[in-house]
C-alpha cells in the first residue's frame, strides 16, 4: 500500500531540485527553460504532496490508474524522450513523447484519440518551442530535425 499522490509529489520535487542544481552553470538565457520547468514541476510537486496530506488514500500501486505497467511505461517514456531531444530536435521529439502520453492516458485507445492526443501535442510542443526559442531565445537543441533542413 501506498500513497500514490504523496510520494508523487515528493518525487517530482526531487527531479525539479535536480533541474534546478543542474542548471546553476548554465547562462542566464540557457538557463530561463530549466528554471521554468523545475519551477513548473515543484509546484505540482506541492501541489501533490499538499493534497496527500490532506486526504491521505492508501492504495495497491496495483489499482492506480496507470497500474504498475503504466508506470513503467511512462518512467522509460521520460528517460527515451530526454534520450531523444538531442537527436531528433526539441520539436519531434516533445510532440512524439506529448502526443504518445496523453494517448496512453486516454480512456479510449482509439484512432480518434490518437488524433487528437497528436494534435494537442503539437499545440502544446509548439507554443513552448516559439516561447522559448523566438520570447526567451533560448538556443534548442536542433537534431536532425532542423539539421537536415539547412542549404
Amino acid at each position: 500500500m501506498v500513497e500514490t499522490e504523496r510520494w508523487s509529489g515528493f518525487l517530482l520535487l526531487v527531479v525539479a531540485a535536480a533541474a534546478w542544481a543542474g542548471s546553476r552553470s548554465f547562462s542566464y538565457l540557457g538557463g530561463i527553460f530549466c528554471w521554468v520547468a523545475a519551477g513548473t514541476v515543484a509546484f505540482f510537486g506541492l501541489g501533490l504532496v499538499g493534497k496527500g496530506s490532506l486526504r491521505p488514500r492508501r492504495v495497491p500501486l496495483s489499482e492506480t490508474p496507470g497500474g504498475t505497467w503504466g508506470v513503467a511505461t511512462l518512467a522509460a517514456g521520460a528517460i527515451a524522450y530526454v534520450w531523444l531531444i538531442p537527436r531528433l530536435g526539441f520539436l519531434p521529439a516533445s510532440i512524439l513523447f506529448y502526443g504518445v502520453t496523453a494517448w496512453m492516458l486516454s480512456r479510449d485507445r482509439n484512432a480518434r484519440e490518437g488524433a487528437l492526443s497528436l494534435g494537442a501535442a503539437m499545440l502544446v510542443a509548439g507554443v513552448f518551442y516559439a516561447a522559448f526559442r523566438y520570447g526567451f531565445e533560448v538556443p534548442l537543441p536542433e537534431g536532425a530535425w532542423w539539421a537536415g533542413m539547412r542549404p
